[in-house]
């Protein structure tokens, strides 16, 4: 079983995936591996975050600041769809924000 979503976590975009549009749906695809994942405009502007520079908390006041009418379900609803990105294939997650700046800076 992955490890939960804590403040502190840094979640990461899969190697591999791009966006796509098909129709009124928006897709994450990875055409090496032949994954096509479905998501929403939330699912996919949470995904688009994760860039590896930001920690959960980060997002959260991200996502406060731009939605302040719906704050107060952010930090729990937010880390439910880094959870089913995770389970979905599409995200990683470090849960050290030093470890993955290292990561990405090689």
């Amino acid at each position: 079983m992955k490890p939960e979503f804590t403040d502190s976590s840094v979640p990461i975009r899969q190697v591999g995936f791009r966006v796509d549009r098909e129709g009124e749906e928006t897709v994450l695809i990875d055409e090496a591996a032949g994954h096509v994942i479905r998501v929403d405009a939330n699912a996919l502007m949470i995904w688009q975050l994760c860039d590896g520079n930001r920690s959960v908390a980060e997002m959260v006041v991200l996502l406060t600041e731009a939605f302040p009418e719906d704050a107060e379900p952010i930090q729990a609803d937010l880390i439910e769809t880094l959870s089913l990105l995770q389970q979905a294939g599409v995200l990683l997650q470090e849960t050290d924000k030093n470890a993955v700046t290292s990561l990405t800076r090689k």
